[in-house]
């Protein structure tokens, strides 16, 4: 066997791992949405605060991102932008977005994540500065295996389906999710939350005690 073969095995032999790897994340991929197709009953009902996910996210991709040649910045203010939900859930969405601005970013350039509130919402935005998005693609982005660029997709590895799961993880959450991009001019992605009441209501005993301080 001459060093060419050994080579062009080594080669074949990367390829099919690679593809094998692809193939059981678009497996999982399939089945998370499966799951949240299928959840029932009561929705999500922990209170969170949406500066500690982004943190989180922000420190998990930071070493992904220096690899590309790109800087993660977060901005997140404790205490403020307080949600009912399922942190693994809203953490998995933050992270496909994130992911997705680091894949679809240009090297130099900056991913920002920011969590800030607008009453009665909250809003937490990843903004790239990568080549942009065509109007009339935008539409069809959280299509299952929808991809606007198919060669770049396969390099970095892409499954299509990490938007679909931010789409349902969102919907799941009674909120929404916002998409704005110009070609040339990156694109920002919005998940729009309702916010959760600053505090708990007041139990009987306190309601009872404020009433007789009148």
């Amino acid at each position: 066997m001459g060093k060419n073969d050994v080579g062009g095995y080594r080669e074949a032999l990367e390829k099919t791992l690679n593809d094998a790897d692809t193939l059981l994340a678009t497996f999982n991929a399939l089945l998370d949405i499966a799951r949240l197709e299928g959840a029932a009953g009561a929705g999500p009902n922990d209170k969170l605060d949406l500066a500690d996910i982004v943190a989180d996210v922000a420190e998990l991709y930071d070493p992904v991102a220096e690899e590309a040649g790109i800087t993660i910045e977060a901005v997140a203010e404790p205490g403020k932008a307080i949600v009912i939900g399922d942190r693994r859930l809203l953490s998995q969405a933050l992270a496909n977005l994130v992911d997705n601005a680091i894949k679809y970013g240009d090297r130099g350039t900056r991913v920002s994540v920011t969590a800030s509130v607008d009453a009665p919402n909250i809003h937490v935005d990843v903004r790239d500065q990568g080549p942009g998005i065509a109007r009339e693609q935008i539409p069809r982005l959280t299509e299952r295996f929808y991809r606007t660029d198919r060669a770049r997709s396969r390099t970095a590895g892409g499954t299509g389906l990490g938007l679909a799961i931010v789409k349902h993880i969102v919907s799941r959450h009674r909120g929404d999710l916002v998409i704005r991009s110009r070609e040339g001019e990156g694109s920002l992605f919005r998940v729009r939350l309702p916010r959760a009441e600053s505090a708990a209501a007041p139990t009987v005993d306190e309601q009872v005690m404020k009433d007789d301080n009148r």
